[in-house]
């Protein structure tokens, strides 16, 4: 854990390969607790995952949170996420997303860049990849957009046709 860290204060790695690529005093207050949380962190402070892969994939972000087994996995250089719950803003490889909140397991799966999005919920929300600023609550809530803006979503099942951009603001 944290082998590269040399100049990092505040810092908390535990688990084989947690916080392994830390090499930077920016990645001062960060915690990574379980195989691979932060592996690939470089820089970027105050961030915390607990749990196998969560926020594997950042190198630079700052203040991100990731809860769960693969919470925020492929988040690369997004910052200010909250992922809490098994696979909860798992994301693509490669991809960067800022300030989204995801509860519940699988909720925003599949976000690519989609920023500023509060999503509560089993699945909710998890086939969007470049929504911004929605808030979508409930069960399966708006699993089968991909790119909507500006919606509020509340119930089980809430919105599931394939909502686009003609549906922006409801």
């Amino acid at each position: 854990a944290a082998d590269a860290a040399t100049t990092t204060n505040y810092l908390t790695c535990v688990g084989y390969n947690a916080g392994t690529a830390i090499d930077s005093a920016d990645a001062d207050a960060t915690t990574a607790i379980g195989k691979s949380a932060l592996a690939a962190l470089r820089s970027g402070q105050g961030s915390t995952a607990l749990g196998n892969n969560a926020s594997l994939s950042v190198t630079t972000g700052d203040y991100n949170t990731a809860l769960g087994f693969n919470a925020g996995k492929f988040n690369q250089t997004g910052s200010n996420n909250t992922y809490v719950g098994n696979s909860a803003g798992l994301g693509v490889s490669g991809n960067q997303h800022s300030y989204n909140t995801a509860v519940g397991m699988n909720a925003l799966l599949n976000i690519t860049t989609g920023g500023q999005n509060s999503v509560l919920g089993q699945n909710a929300g998890d086939a969007l990849t470049t929504g911004q600023l929605n808030c979508i609550i409930g069960q399966s809530a708006g699993s089968v957009s991909t790119d909507v803006d500006k919606t509020v979503l509340i119930g089980v099942d809430a919105g599931n046709g394939a909502l686009d951009s003609d549906a922006d603001g409801t």
